[in-house]
């Protein structure tokens, strides 16, 4: 069971924005779900490429870049997407989209992540990130 998207905006103190709901256009009464994508400093880009952060670690507010001139990587904290498979395809794109507008995915721009499933990882390659990295509990690195 994954939190509520209120529930996760009142943990992220310092960057609100990273929690994004998809919703129909008619409302948000027809939520297709959401995602939440922190952006993060270059010393949290560092741990997480040395392996200092597993998939049971966490990261912390000090770990979060505030502004858009201190963002070195992203990670991506939850997926959630009940409901139909085209509802899923919607959630991912608009991930997607969102990475992509700012450049992730690059060596300069890295994409980190919990490892997912098998139809997750197909989904994610249809939109042209694949995982770099495969250990059970390490974090993935995601990129195009």
């Amino acid at each position: 069971m994954q939190p509520e998207p209120a529930e996760l905006w009142a943990k992220i103190v310092r960057s609100p924005g990273c929690v994004v709901q998809v919703i129909d256009r008619d409302g948000d009464e027809a939520r297709f779900g959401y995602y939440a994508v922190y952006p993060l400093l270059e010393t949290a880009v560092r741990r997480l490429r040395s392996g200092q952060i597993t998939v049971g670690g966490q990261l912390g507010s000090a770990d979060l870049a505030v502004s858009p001139g201190t963002i070195a990587g992203w990670y991506i904290a939850v997926i959630w997407a009940p409901g139909r498979p085209w509802t899923r395809r919607c959630v991912i794109a608009t991930l997607v989209d969102a990475l992509a507008a700012v450049g992730a995915g690059s060596a300069a721009q890295p994409v980190f992540g919990r490892p997912v499933t098998v139809q997750g990882r197909s989904l994610m390659r249809q939109y042209g990130f694949t995982a770099v990295s495969a250990q059970a509990d390490a974090v993935s690195i995601l990129e195009k």
